[in-house]
């Protein structure tokens, strides 16, 4: 066995013993209300199939909403997997009017468990660790999955006979959207709480800092976020929403800051617009600072909480605020 598989066993051991506890109150976080998971027959199931670079063949399962033919969305999942309040997400985006595809980027199944409304933070990140498509922890890019993904949008553009579409990331896929703004088919990019790259759990749990460039890092290589960059200068059609809590202990605000820097240098942060939530106290000092739509919430700050914002917010109130702005910006009206 290899000296790098053991030190990931190590790790993950340790990482189960230590971080049930910080995990297992962000899994009760994520599903405060603990509703089910929507009846599989409300979406169609489909499957996305490409092959790599180095000539691997992939697939993923997608579920697709089937009400509606309106405006194509790719909904990306959080760290928690395609869990019940992202296909209720989902299913509500197709009452405003869209048609929306959600796969699943960790596949059939998660450690033996369905992929289909799977909630379960702790198990998905073990299983992040051992997975070859992921480099959640690293500050130059996701690693392989987000050329899948890339190709995914490719694929859910064609099928909606070269539509433009949206696309929506989330936590762990949080800023794919902004990633993936190069390609001509993606009009609008939804970022909502990006957290990559991601905390270790010694960081949430004794809530030590991680280091100075990870912070505020995208997680994406400086390649790909010039050619972003330069694809939202060339078509000022496209635009970036970004969807975030100020007091996040998970995903930090200073991502929020460097992409609003590096548009801004370029003249073109009136293609970002940002809706926020934070305390009372601290929503005069962002107004001053000229963030686009902020807004106060009432909601604790723990080490694993206020993080989810579209999907499953810290409270019903600003799950009401969040979607609504949500449903605002993918009818073009915010």
């Amino acid at each position: 066995m290899g000296g790098r598989r053991v030190l990931q066993i190590l790790a993950t051991v340790s990482f189960a013993l230590v971080t049930c506890c910080v995990f297992s109150s962000c899994e009760t976080h994520c599903d405060t209300e603990k509703i089910s998971a929507p009846a599989e027959m409300r979406f169609i199931k489909t499957r996305f199939a490409t092959t790599r670079e180095d000539g691997k063949r992939v697939e993923y399962p997608v579920w697709r909403t089937e009400r509606s033919s309106g405006s194509p969305v790719l909904l990306l999942h959080a760290l928690n997997g395609i869990s019940p309040r992202t296909l209720d997400l989902a299913l509500e985006m197709e009452s405003w009017g869209h048609r929306v595809y959600i796969p699943s980027l960790y596949g059939d199944e998660i450690l033996g468990e369905k992929a289909y409304g799977y909630d379960r933070a702790l198990r998905a990140t073990r299983y992040l660790d051992f997975s070859d498509d992921w480099r959640v922890y690293q500050v130059d890019g996701p690693g392989p999955i987000l050329k899948d993904v890339r190709a995914m949008s490719q694929w859910v553009s064609q099928k909606e006979g070269g539509r433009d579409i949206t696309v929506i990331g989330n936590c762990l896929t949080g800023i794919f959207p902004f990633a993936l703004i190069d390609e001509p088919h993606v009009k609008r990019g939804v970022i909502a709480q990006p957290a990559s790259p991601l905390k270790h759990w010694y960081h949430a749990y004794f809530q030590i800092p991680q280091l100075p460039w990870h912070n505020p890092a995208l997680g994406l290589k400086r390649k790909q976020i010039e050619s972003s960059l330069a694809a939202l200068e060339s078509n000022p059609e496209k635009q970036i929403f970004g969807f975030h809590y100020f007091q996040d202990p998970l995903a930090s605000f200073s991502k929020f800051e460097n992409l609003n820097r590096k548009l801004a240098g370029r003249g073109l942060d009136g293609q970002f617009k940002t809706i926020l939530l934070a305390a009372p106290e601290d929503v005069p000092i962002l107004r001053r600072e000229h963030w686009s739509l902020v807004g106060e919430t009432c909601s604790p700050t723990t080490k694993t909480y206020p993080h989810s914002t579209i999907i499953n917010p810290a409270t019903d109130e600003d799950r009401f605020w969040f979607r609504e702005k949500l449903r605002l910006a993918l009818a073009g009206k915010l």
